[in-house]
């Protein structure tokens, strides 16, 4: 992953949480490719538009942007917005990089590791620009453990339909389908594999 290891010579990894959820681990990750949710269910003040973009390494990326309130984290004048520029990096079907950027950019990696079919363990850690102070720490996590909280009450009931009748806001998410896909692949071709020669 260049790109970690890019920003790990300008960044500091602050290590986060756990939190055991009750959904498929690509539905974890899928999440941050979700852009129609971002609104009712994060409240951003804005509806999203994620754009495909083109990754060296063959992750799945898009950007988009959100306006939000000003906070603790993203300064300026009680009750004013702000555009904060996204950008969502799925490296396997169970780990995405997350960046927002603007005046007060940080990223979150987060992973997914399936315990059973609908059981999942998230794990979440930040990676901050600079030096940062412990409570803008604690306070960015404490965000994210409440935003996965949020998604984990849609996520335990939800169940996956068999076929879908897409609209145009699905293709982002389709398109993490279709990357999640390859990897199922390599994995049933690494098996056929292995039965090669084998009397």
């Amino acid at each position: 992953m260049r790109t970690l290891q890019a920003m790990e010579k300008q960044a500091q990894f602050v290590p986060g949480f756990e939190l055991a959820l009750r959904a498929e681990a690509e539905l974890v990750v899928e999440n941050a490719f979700d852009q129609s949710h971002f609104r009712p269910v994060h409240r951003v003040e804005n509806l999203p538009r994620f754009r495909r973009e083109d990754h060296p390494d063959g992750a799945y990326a898009v950007s988009g942007s959100f306006t939000l309130p000003t906070s603790p984290w993203q300064k300026g004048r009680r009750g004013d917005l702000v555009d904060v520029p996204f950008r969502a990096t799925a490296y396997s079907p169970t780990i995405v990089l997350s960046n927002l950027g603007g005046d007060h950019p940080y990223s979150m990696i987060t992973t997914a590791m399936p315990i059973s079919p609908t059981e999942t363990i998230a794990r979440l850690s930040l990676i901050m620009p600079g030096s940062p102070s412990r409570e803008d720490c604690l306070y960015l996590l404490e965000q994210a453990k409440a935003g996965l909280m949020q998604d984990a009450f849609i996520w335990e009931g939800m169940r996956r339909p068999e076929t879908i009748d897409p609209v145009e806001s699905d293709a982002i998410i389709l398109g993490f389908r279709v990357f999640s896909d390859g990897f199922r692949t390599i994995g049933q071709g690494a098996v056929a594999g292995a039965g090669i020669g084998v009397s």
